[in-house]
């Protein structure tokens, strides 16, 4: 009886006795209920006592050391999994946004972590070992404003597991565009005699493809207007009469119209508005002198060869 040898855990085995079991008879060590977890313990020291069942009866204790191997049952975790940036849009290419970090609690091939970028690569790059994020190519603000970039952590494993972050990109407005006025400038009409503070039938605008600030505009006569016949509407660029307008004085006139954004550092434009003069019948005819004397020559019928000269070419003579 003494040489029959019993198997167990010591009796303040504590956890152990949930995640390992020995059979008294064998010594076999087999698995509890716990399910092993590497990431956890990767090893573990389980003692073994062997008791005879002599009188009184004599131990030893042994311990087995058992390591638990690595499987794929991490996916790679971003921290964090969202990420917002602004940049300007003339970020030089080749500037470093941000850098990307996912771990894997595995180990080996299994805890190696890479890196991809799943669109909008033509413009951002990703380093694929160190999570790098970089500008490929210029941005244009005005050809997109906001981007949404998707990145992807995976292990190199047989069976990879993946996990994604999301990038917000917004790209910032600089001044890189002037304002733009149809090329063939403007044409307008006005009578003369028009009323002061009268609108033309014409807003000389401008157009500018950048935002906010940067495309306000103000418009401003610069030149062709000697008489300052004319003023402007700073922020429409609507046309309004002065002082009325005399056909005879100045029939025609070319204002230089310039438009003038609110960025830093500021852009502007100008444009040509023809102007005409058109004529209204506010002049009486005119004799070139108070009183003439003639000698008038008759012809075979006794009619007069001459008449006396008047300064109108558009008149009815009446006698």
């Amino acid at each position: 009886a003494n040489r029959r040898i019993v198997y167990s855990l010591p009796a303040e085995s504590g956890p152990l006795s949930d995640r390992f079991r020995v059979d008294p008879q064998t010594g076999l060590v087999t698995l509890g209920h716990s399910r092993l977890d590497r990431e956890l313990s990767e090893v573990h020291r389980i003692p073994v006592v062997a008791r005879d069942s002599g009188q009184p009866p004599r131990s030893s204790t042994h311990a087995v050391l058992l390591t638990v191997m690595d499987v794929n049952d991490n996916p790679p975790v971003f921290e964090p999994s969202s990420l917002d940036f602004s940049l300007s849009e003339d970020t030089p290419v080749n500037y470093r946004i941000a850098q990307l970090r996912a771990t894997s609690r595995d180990a080996g091939l299994n805890g190696a972590v890479r890196y991809r970028l799943m669109d909008n690569d033509a413009l951002f790059s990703v380093d694929a070992v160190h999570g790098t994020l970089s500008l490929k190519s210029r941005l244009d603000y005005e050809r997109q404003s906001l981007y949404y970039l998707t990145v992807t952590a995976f292990d190199l494993s047989a069976s990879p597991l993946v996990s994604t972050a999301v990038v917000t990109v917004r790209v910032l407005d600089e001044n890189d565009n002037s304002p733009v006025f149809p090329a063939e400038g403007f044409n307008v009409t006005v009578k003369e005699n028009t009323k002061a503070g009268s609108p033309l039938s014409l807003a000389v605008v401008a157009t500018d493809a950048d935002s906010g600030e940067n495309s306000r505009l103000a418009y401003r006569i610069e030149s062709g207007d000697p008489d300052g016949l004319f003023n402007i509407s700073e922020a429409t660029g609507q046309l309004f009469v002065r002082v009325p307008p005399d056909r005879e004085t100045r029939d025609r006139l070319t204002l230089t119209v310039s438009a003038r954004d609110h960025g830093r550092p500021q852009r502007s434009a100008s444009t040509a508005v023809r102007v005409l003069v058109l004529d209204e019948n506010d002049c009486r005819p005119q004799f070139d002198r108070r009183e003439y004397t003639f000698v008038l020559p008759l012809d075979e019928s006794g009619n007069a060869t001459q008449q006396p000269y008047l300064v109108s070419s558009e008149l009815i003579y009446e006698h």
